[in-house]
């Protein structure tokens, strides 16, 4: 079955933004290599009674597993504040990377899809507030003008508190999706329409460059199936390139996302 989605920023006050917000957020993990000499950013998600982690292949390449440490969130609701101010008031604990159990299964091309597929093991590490989005092998299209959700762990919005040592918040953007942006030919040959959609990016007005937010979920809440309106974000593809000149950022979709995927049955 096909669902369209459609809510846009128009039809979206403060509180219900935040709300989509909220409940997704659960799901996105910050992804430390090295201590935070490089930041990238993933999603939890279940397939099929078990556990993965999804990411962009090029946040991992070339970096050994015992290399790489996580962030999942953890108990409490979303708070606004600065890295450098988590740690200031005590939040160590909720901007340093740990160990997860997990193993690389499964890797596309970074030039293609640029998609990885961690498996997790176990709960160990995995904070409190930390959810596996049940991913479902299911297609959804995107109307024009509805907005669209990210959340990563931007290195622009981090903070050096210790040598080689990088503390993070998760950085929120919305856009409204256009699909006349889709047929642009003058971007990297990495860019294919049939598997790729583009959005603006919102953030440079805030000194915030995409670099870290690779991997990322992107975010749609479904339109309402009844009379009341209820968060229910929808995972919609995984952020893979920042086209600089242009500022435009390149989201891989589900389709490919799922492919890999079933390649696990």
């Amino acid at each position: 079955m096909t669902d369209p989605v459609w809510w846009a920023a128009s039809h979206l006050n403060v509180s219900q933004r935040t709300a989509i917000q909220e409940v997704f957020s659960s799901h996105v993990v910050a992804v430390f290599i090295e201590g935070g000499k490089e930041l990238g950013t993933g999603t939890l998600v279940a397939w099929e009674n078990r556990k993965f982690l999804l990411t962009a292949s090029h946040v991992i390449a070339g970096t050994s597993l015992s290399r790489i440490s996580f962030f999942t969130r953890p108990a409490g609701t979303i708070v606004e504040r600065t890295a450098e101010e988590a740690f200031r008031q005590g939040g160590r604990p909720s901007i340093c990377g740990y160990p997860l159990d997990v193993n690389l299964l499964l890797e596309s091309d970074e030039d293609h899809d640029d998609l990885a597929v961690l498996e997790v093991f176990s709960s160990r590490n995995i904070g409190a507030g930390a959810r596996f989005y049940n991913l479902v092998d299911d297609q959804v299209s995107i109307e024009d003008g509805a907005s669209v959700f990210t959340m990563g762990y931007a290195i622009d919005s981090s903070f050096e508190f210790a040598p080689g040592k990088r503390g993070v918040v998760a950085t929120a953007d919305i856009a409204s999706f256009d699909s006349n942006l889709n047929s642009r030919t003058d971007l990297h040959s990495a860019y294919d329409c049939e598997r790729q959609f583009l959005l603006p990016f919102t953030r440079l007005q805030d000194g915030i460059r995409p670099f870290g937010i690779s991997g990322a979920g992107a975010w749609c809440n479904m339109s309402p199936r009844g009379k009341l309106w209820a968060a229910h974000p929808l995972l919609v593809g995984v952020v893979s390139r920042w086209h600089s000149k242009q500022n435009l950022i390149q989201i891989t979709k589900m389709e490919p996302v799922l492919k890999l995927f079933r390649r696990l049955k």
